[in-house]
């Protein structure tokens, strides 16, 4: 049985709160849309216990490998995970794991079980975090991977926390009832450390969408609705937030010469946009391991080029191999972007490859 999001029963932002990051995905391949967010109440305290711990280890491990027994030894070592907020620590002493559409949602709390079903209220601290199923159906887990969170006090003020301050090690795992799931969050000002969550009753893997685990390794290609497409250049535009360089979004296009003198003049020519990447940010820098990503098509013929198409039934990983936030230069990856048969056909996407791009400011 599919269980529903409880996500129209947290309590909102304000418009006014300053803006952490947009919200991330993966789960629908649609356009990106800024989300407001809180990260003004951070304490030095939770930063503290953030570095404290030891850097991620940021290659991808088989079941049965010793990087495997490394990164469980590096979860069961850590400290448990307690949320910091204005000064106060809110240990996360239970969890649960829910399904949400073709993902999977960790709830954790500080006082009570968050359940099976919408979140209850009170005064109860709160962290919560969607995992897509992602390459092979393995929900990123065996290495770091970067998503965002929703966080806070039930009838207070939640927070959106972004995937460039976050980051995510997960013991890997099969989804069914009563299993539990062992992981490690660090975030950089709201707190880390190790979690349990168990899997309620009635989740399985029935029916999600398993992406390819390896992208070929010739040029990203594929087909947007109808359309071949081949990329023939990039750009990669950068979003800064204080001290946090990111990657805001991956341009790519079926047209060659492309770059950072141009790219906003070509948004008429078939286009991929992969955006909400996790982990690709001066804080993180998770390169070399899949990560969680959203992605978005426009085609020449659309009318203006400037339309765009929404994907309800799309999942998507990007792994960026060399990463840098410096303009002019260029990053490299692969990535997988795959919508499902219930898409319909002027809105399907299947690509799949190796890219470069160049770094752009915006």
């Amino acid at each position: 049985m599919e269980l529903e999001s409880p996500r129209d029963t947290i309590p909102r932002m304000s418009k006014a709160t300053p803006r952490v990051l947009a919200i991330s995905a993966a789960l629908a391949c649609s356009g990106p849309q800024p989300a407001p967010a809180n990260g003004t109440n951070a304490t030095s305290t939770a930063l503290a216990k953030a570095e404290s711990l030891p850097p991620p280890t940021r290659s991808a491990a088989a079941p049965g490998s010793a990087p495997l027994a490394g990164l469980l030894e590096e979860i069961a070592a850590a400290p448990p995970f307690a949320f910091e907020d204005a000064g106060t620590s809110y240990p996360m002493k239970h969890g649960s794991v829910v399904r949400v559409g073709s993902a999977i949602e960790v709830r954790l709390a500080s006082d009570k079980d968050p359940g099976c079903g919408p979140a209850p209220r009170g005064e109860q601290a709160y962290f919560r975090f969607t995992v897509p199923a992602g390459p092979g159906r393995r929900f990123f887990a065996g290495a770091p991977f970067g998503t965002s969170a929703q966080a806070g006090l039930a009838g207070g003020t939640m927070y959106g926390l972004g995937a460039a301050h976050l980051s995510f090690l997960i013991e890997p795992f099969h989804l069914a009832p009563g299993v539990t799931v062992r992981g490690l969050v660090r975030t950089i000002r709201w707190g880390a450390g190790r979690f349990e969550a168990k899997v309620c009753p009635g989740v399985h893997a029935d029916g999600l969408h398993a992406l390819p685990e390896v992208a070929p390794s010739t040029p990203l290609s594929g087909r947007l609705g109808a359309s071949p497409f081949a990329v023939q250049s990039a750009v990669a535009v950068l979003d800064h937030q204080g001290d946090t360089v990111m990657i805001s979004y991956i341009d790519l296009f079926a047209t060659p010469g492309v770059d950072c003198t141009n790219h906003r003049l070509r948004r008429s020519a078939d286009r991929i946009r992969i955006t909400d990447l996790g982990g690709a940010s001066s804080d993180l820098n998770l390169h070399g391991s899949p990560q969680p990503a959203s992605a978005w098509f426009s085609l020449a013929s659309d009318a203006s080029g400037q339309g765009h198409h929404p994907m309800e039934g799309c999942a998507a990983w990007v792994r960026l191999d060399h990463l840098t936030f410096t303009s002019g230069e260029r990053i490299s990856g692969a990535a997988v972007v795959e919508t499902s048969e219930a898409v319909k056909p002027p809105d399907r996407m299947a690509v799949a490859g190796h890219f470069e791009a160049m770094v752009c400011e915006r």
